[in-house]
């Protein structure tokens, strides 16, 4: 047999630092959730409540009534119904199984600590962009702009009917827009002593500012808003609005942020803002320059004030330019409600939890003897959702 030369090759394993950060989920979070989740099987739905009372009436006490002593203005022609919107919040189940090589375990990084704290982040960070998407759509209160203002107004229609600490969530892209431009927007993670001195982070009327990479960004496309018309019905809950595409035309995917006349947001107290409730419209289909497109936009009854009539062709108003825009969610505390599940019943012979910040991670691993390999799966069970878009803002920053 010939002599040969075997040449053993090294391989180093290089673990950078990720950003994956959980907070949009919990932080000022309501966790009664977490409670009802035990237990729950596939399928389940977990409910939450909110209460509307409707407008209260006010008006002078008169004695010019001699028919009943001048009493008839405290009459009230009727009761007010009391309504309760259920809110449902779904059971998300953020996953992931990896099949490792007997001797792989030897010279790889995936050891139980490490395992579950790095796996543990891709769950939480594949969880956030999940319900992000969702919570957005639920927002009507919109501002709109390319600086300090924008959040300004947010931050002061949040502050004027909501108590409690405010919380944001502030897309990076829109931090270091507006830091160039010299604004000391300073977020929870920054705000350590080597970046300056009594950094708290908070900006504006936020009391907690956090970036996160999370949020989609928004494309808005090109409208001539002189020719955005909108037709609602007394009592409906669609709107029917007609978009005319700018010298640039709209792409499948563009949105459009319109407000219609007279639909106004509601506050918690059910009281008309007076500011008009706000409506994405994703375009579905291209269109041409100068071309118009239908679409519907769905609201809740209980969310905003209903105008008598906004009659066919009303003009409606359409919120920012053409361009790219970064996003940053307000919220109060306790509108968004949050839990993960604590006890998994398909607990295997080789089975390990994890929790941080109120995540809880379990793992399974089971052992393929055939193939000298290991499956380990990794889920983290939970409940999010913005059941309080009243108490929300969305603000949408011009970054391009």
């Amino acid at each position: 047999m010939a002599n040969s030369t075997v040449q053993n090759k090294k391989v180093i394993s290089l673990a950078l630092g990720a950003v994956a950060d959980g907070a949009y989920l919990y932080a000022g979070a309501d966790r009664a959730i977490a409670a009802e989740m035990q237990g729950k099987d596939n399928g389940d739905i977990i409910y939450y409540k909110t209460t509307n009372l409707g407008q209260a009436e006010i008006s002078d006490v008169s004695m010019g009534n001699p028919a009943n002593t001048g009493l008839a203005s405290l009459d009230i022609a009727s009761a007010t119904p009391v309504k309760h919107r259920q809110v449902p919040v779904k059971i998300k189940d953020a996953r992931v199984m990896y099949n490792v090589k007997a001797i792989e375990k030897q010279i790889t990084s995936l050891g139980k600590d490490i395992a579950m704290g790095k796996i543990g982040q891709k769950l939480a960070k594949k969880a956030v962009k999940n319900v992000i998407g969702e919570d957005i759509l639920t927002i009507g209160n919109i501002f709109v702009g390319s600086d300090f203002a924008a959040f300004q107004k947010a931050g002061a229609f949040l502050k004027s009917f909501v108590d409690g600490t405010l919380y944001g969530f502030m897309d990076w892209n829109v931090w270091g827009d507006l830091t160039a431009k010299g604004q000391q927007a300073v977020p929870c993670a920054l705000a350590e002593p080597r970046f300056g001195r009594n950094l708290r982070g908070s900006w504006s009327l936020i009391d907690q500012l956090r970036t996160i990479p999370d949020i989609p960004q928004f494309t808005i496309g090109d409208v001539a808003s002189a020719k955005v018309k909108a037709s609602v019905a007394t009592s409906a809950t669609t709107a029917t609005v007609t978009l005319t595409a700018g010298s640039a035309g709209l792409a499948v995917g563009d949105k459009v942020v319109v407000a219609i006349p007279g639909i106004n947001a509601l506050d918690v107290n059910d009281n008309d803002t007076g500011v008009a409730n706000s409506f994405v419209v994703t375009v579905a289909s291209s269109v041409a320059a100068s071309g118009t497109l239908d679409v519907t936009v769905t609201f809740d009854q209980d969310l905003v004030v209903i105008p008598a009539t906004v009659a066919a062709n009303a003009a409606v108003t359409v919120k920012g330019t053409a361009g790219t825009y970064g996003a940053t969610i307000i919220r109060a505390e306790g509108a968004q409600a949050f839990g993960t599940m604590n006890q998994c019943d398909c607990e295997g012979a080789k089975y390990e939890k994890s929790s941080i910040d109120g995540l809880t991670v379990h793992a399974n691993s089971g052992e393929n003897i055939g193939a000298l390999s290991t499956d380990s799966r990794y889920d983290m069970i939970l409940c999010s959702k913005l059941v309080e878009p009243r108490a929300a803002a969305l603000v949408l920053y011009k970054i391009a």
